[in-house]
């Protein structure tokens, strides 16, 4: 609560967007050439250092990442020049911010096969269950467990927009 009372009056230019979650804070500028997008973005640090020196605030220009969306395939692998508090701002091809990786061009392709990876990591202990001898004695102890597992899971509620969706039982 505390934070958010501290930077729910950042200042931001009118030139530049901004994004505010939590405390993660995305900013954005737009123009057709690499060096005058630099020169927007080391502004608004400027200005952003201004702000958290007068609060008492203390930034860390190690987590902070740049990258550039763009379409311009011969510009692929330019990254920006950015510099804070006296340190170069790493620049990353692939960031996640609030859970999704982006890319340059803005496909998500690189994040959905992250989640393609990890939807197959936690389907592979059921594709064994079902290839193992267990699978065929419906009175095993694991097939057991699996079976309250699943259910367990599939019997609670989902709250969708003041809906109450409940799935019912399955067993495997």
């Amino acid at each position: 609560m505390l934070f958010n009372l501290y930077t729910n009056d950042q200042p931001t230019p009118r030139d530049r967007k901004h994004f505010l979650y939590a405390d993660d804070l995305a900013i954005t500028a737009q123009d057709t050439t690499f060096d005058v997008v630099e020169k927007k973005l080391t502004n608004a640090l400027k200005v952003m250092t201004n702000y958290y020196d007068s609060n008492q605030l203390k930034p860390n220009p190690n987590k902070t990442q740049v990258c550039y969306f763009h379409l311009r395939n011969r510009d692929a692998k330019k990254h920006l020049n950015i510099e804070w508090l006296g340190k170069t701002l790493h620049n990353t091809d692939y960031p996640v911010y609030l859970g999704v990786t982006l890319d340059r061009t803005l496909t998500f392709k690189e994040h959905c096969s992250k989640t393609k990876m990890k939807v197959q990591a936690r389907n592979n202990p059921l594709r064994k269950l079902a290839g193992s001898h267990h699978a065929n004695n419906r009175n095993s102890p694991m097939l057991l467990k699996w079976r309250i597992c699943v259910s367990s899971v599939e019997v609670e509620p989902i709250q969708t927009r003041q809906k109450c969706i409940c799935s019912s039982e399955r067993y495997l």
